[in-house]
């Protein structure tokens, strides 16, 4: 039995002439001498010849059309494509806003810088100016309404 089942497993390639010329002679022997091994064989040959009488597949008549579409799409998952879906959706969402963004940016630094200019010219300081003496012009206080060391005003005229 177990020298049929070594032949039995070679019957694929046997059909399709895929094994060597020994190992074919080997198999035409057993499928002469074995009677199940030989009812086995021509039942795997009937299968051969009946997908044989069936002819090649047709190919759907919408093949041609289905590979083009896919095609399509697989060309339209490319980088190239991508950084276009992303241009387009840039200029359709955010480069409208850009300008009218840029121009108010630009009237509000007019307006600040005019607003400045203008609190600039009309509120200008005044110059800082100590009414001081220099240091090296410094004299003693002089009260003039004080008892001490005589200087009265009645005094400071007689002077």
């Amino acid at each position: 039995m177990s020298k049929c089942s070594g032949v039995r497993s070679q019957f694929s390639d046997y059909l399709d002439g895929a094994i060597t010329g020994v190992a074919m002679q080997k198999v035409a022997a057993h499928l002469e001498s074995c009677r199940k091994c030989s009812a086995e064989f021509e039942r795997w040959r009937s299968a051969q010849h009946m997908l044989a009488d069936l002819g090649p597949a047709k190919a759907p008549a919408d093949l041609a059309l289905r590979l083009r579409v896919a095609i399509s799409q697989e060309k339209t998952h490319s980088t190239k494509q991508n950084l276009a879906r992303w241009q387009v959706r840039w200029q359709n969402t955010v480069a409208p806003f850009l300008l009218q963004a840029s121009a108010g940016f630009a009237s509000a630094i007019l307006l600040i810088g005019t607003v400045g200019l203008l609190v600039g010219a009309v509120a200008a300081p005044e110059q800082a100016s100590a009414g001081d003496e220099p240091l090296g012009n410094a004299s003693s206080p002089h009260f003039l309404y004080s008892n001490l060391g005589g200087n009265h005003v009645s005094d400071r005229g007689a002077r």
